[in-house]
């Protein structure tokens, strides 16, 4: 069992809305294999407090839910598929979205 407190609950609903919104249709032209990158149950999801009401929450690609497309960038020297991790800073006070940033990382 994992317990959430509900300012954290409420930061992560708020930007999994903007990241991937429940229901959204699949942009046409998507490759079969891509697909599952629109579904909001393709993303890990980590939280973490920040300064005074603000909770951090990132989202990664579950490489087991959605495998990692051959057509993406490698890094040069594993040779494995780069991994893009987005993570928003949410002001629980105030329910709104601060900042979303994109890093790109090597996968493990």
């Amino acid at each position: 069992m994992l317990h959430l407190e509900g300012n954290t609950a409420a930061a992560i609903q708020l930007a999994m809305d903007d990241f991937r919104p429940r229901g959204a249709a699949i942009p046409p032209g998507v490759r079969p294999d891509e697909a599952c990158l629109y579904l909001p149950q393709s993303y890990d999801v980590t939280s973490a407090p920040g300064p005074e009401g603000v909770v951090l929450v990132e989202f990664q690609q579950n490489d087991t839910v959605c495998p990692p497309s051959p057509a993406l960038s490698v890094e040069a020297v594993s040779g494995k598929p780069l991994r893009e991790t987005t993570t928003y800073a949410v002001d629980v006070r105030a329910m709104r979205i601060l900042a979303v940033g994109v890093q790109t990382r090597r996968r493990p």
